[in-house]
């Protein structure tokens, strides 16, 4: 009985710092974007159906996330780049402060919950791999790109100029 209660409870812990993950690597593009001068159209969290809606900020089922914004057109493609990079990089930043503490204590007053610093490096690496990997995929009936294919896209941009 402990070990499935034990199960559950890592289980959880994931899920929590997948999306405390995913809310990092989308604050990472919204700071870069209004750094560059621009503005933040939607920051979402999830991919599904929407549970709640509050101004800019749209809270949904699933584990994806996004900022779309608007920069000015004139943006010079290197500016871009580092827009695309800004999620990759805040959570690596995250990660890399997080060497100072061996963990993070979650709802301390509430439950002992602890997550490891391998534990959320693990979680760090995947979500950026995952992201930097250039493809398009399907988005509520949209297509669009990760944040490799973009970095892809604006450095071919920059090699012509």
């Amino acid at each position: 009985m402990t070990y499935v209660f034990l199960g559950v409870l890592c289980f959880i812990k994931g899920l929590i710092a997948l999306y405390l993950t995913t809310f990092i690597h989308e604050l990472g593009h919204a700071c870069m974007v209004l750094l560059n001068k621009g503005t933040i159209a939607e920051f979402e969290m999830g991919s599904g159906k929407n549970i709640f809606r509050i101004k800019k900020f749209t809270l949904s089922w699933g584990f994806k996330g996004r900022c779309r914004y608007d920069v000015p057109k004139n943006t010079h493609p290197l500016k871009q780049i580092i827009i695309s990079l800004g999620g990759v990089m805040f959570t690596l930043l995250t990660a890399i402060v997080l060497i100072a503490y061996t963990e993070v204590n979650i709802f301390e007053n509430l439950l002992k919950f602890k997550l490891s610093f391998t534990e959320w490096m693990l979680i760090t690496c995947l979500t950026d791999i995952t992201n930097l990997r250039p493809h398009k995929f399907i988005r509520r009936g949209k297509e669009s790109k990760t944040d490799g294919l973009q970095v892809v896209e604006y450095f071919s941009l920059l090699m012509k100029k």
